[in-house]
């Protein structure tokens, strides 16, 4: 057996119970000679092991000290995990021209295959994750409105994203455009005041813009 597989084998076993914080304080007084007064010590040694360790050997490290590290670090560690995923994955299908194995990712991360496997699986349901995308979802109505400028300023391209954009994510259809010099869009209104305000000319491109995208009858 393998050198690797052995200490998979290890931590698989050691994975089957849960440790306590007086577990982990034996762990590095034992293996160490650090005990939790320590304090400095302690947490320069948990920042040099996890640069140092690779692979299982890593993972079974986290896994005695996981009762020590504070919310935040393993926030922080879960953060770091996901950009060396994201990192090898993007490096690697331009080098190999497709989609890497967990082992290739392994060799490429410094990660096992087992945290790699785990991660993959269950970063969709992860706070930190979730936070991202509400992040994105934030920003969306500035990237919106940025197109929205490009398409009345007469990129057309521009324009049939938009309602696209709204259509997909709003159900905006021709029938929700109202010929009265006044338009509205489920909750976007663009008021008679807010034309009159308009040039000829960005009357005349948001015309077009509307003949473009919707089908005529």
């Amino acid at each position: 057996m393998t050198e690797e597989k052995k200490s998979l084998q290890k931590f698989t076993e050691l994975e089957k119970n849960e440790l306590k914080l007086t577990d982990s304080v034996k762990y590095l007084k034992d293996k160490f000679g650090l005990n939790k007064s320590n304090v400095e010590q302690v947490v320069d040694l948990i920042s040099q092991k996890l640069d140092e360790l690779k692979g299982t050997k890593r993972d079974e490290f986290i896994y005695h000290v996981w009762p020590l590290l504070t919310y935040e670090f393993k926030n922080q560690l879960w953060e770091c995990n996901h950009i060396r995923i994201n990192w090898a994955i993007s490096t690697m299908i331009q080098e190999l021209g497709r989609m890497p194995s967990k082992m290739e990712m392994a060799e490429k991360t410094g990660l096992s295959r087992q945290t790699i496997h785990k991660h993959l699986k269950e970063y969709t349901s992860n706070s930190i994750y979730q936070n991202q995308l509400l992040q994105f979802r934030f920003m969306a109505d500035k990237v919106l409105a940025r197109i929205f400028d490009f398409a009345v300023n007469g990129d057309m391209k521009a324009a049939k994203l938009y309602f696209d954009i709204l259509g997909k994510n709003f159900g905006v259809t021709h029938n929700n455009f109202v010929q009265n010099n006044f338009v509205q869009i489920n909750e976007f209104k663009l008021s008679q005041e807010q034309i009159k305000q308009l040039s000829p000319e960005k009357l005349s491109k948001i015309e077009s813009i509307i003949k473009d995208v919707i089908p005529e009858n």
